[in-house]
């Protein structure tokens, strides 16, 4: 049996890797109002596996009820906060605190991040 890496996951991305444009979102609370503000940085395009939900119907009938419109799955190296974007194919996704995320590992090794995301336009 072949031993697991990190470096499995670069070539999952080599082979089904899409490029994204991904902003990252500073956000800043009033102190006195408690009010936020966003502000979204410039645009970096990332290769990221990016997958839309197809169906609520072949979860669900299995007890499984996963939030978001899509998921995707970065390198170790890119983490995502709340209010963060991303757009691919003209729709705009964002991160949000309903959405859920986790570190996949893989035989103990730690491979990749998963988050789901909410489609807030397009």
């Amino acid at each position: 049996m072949a031993v697991t890496t990190s470096q499995d996951f670069t070539a999952i991305l080599a082979d089904i890797g899409v490029q994204v444009s991904y902003y990252a979102a500073t956000r800043v609370i009033d102190p006195i109002y408690g009010s936020e503000t966003v502000t979204l940085g410039t645009v970096a395009t990332k290769t990221w596996v990016f997958r839309k939900k197809s169906s609520d119907i072949e979860l669900k009938k299995w007890g499984i009820a996963d939030i978001g419109d899509s998921y995707i799955m970065t390198p170790t190296t890119d983490i995502i906060n709340y209010g963060d974007r991303i757009i691919y194919s003209g729709e705009t996704y964002e991160y949000t605190p309903d959405c859920k995320s986790n570190e996949v590992r893989v035989g103990g090794v730690y491979m990749c991040n998963y988050y789901t995301l909410k489609k807030v336009a397009g």
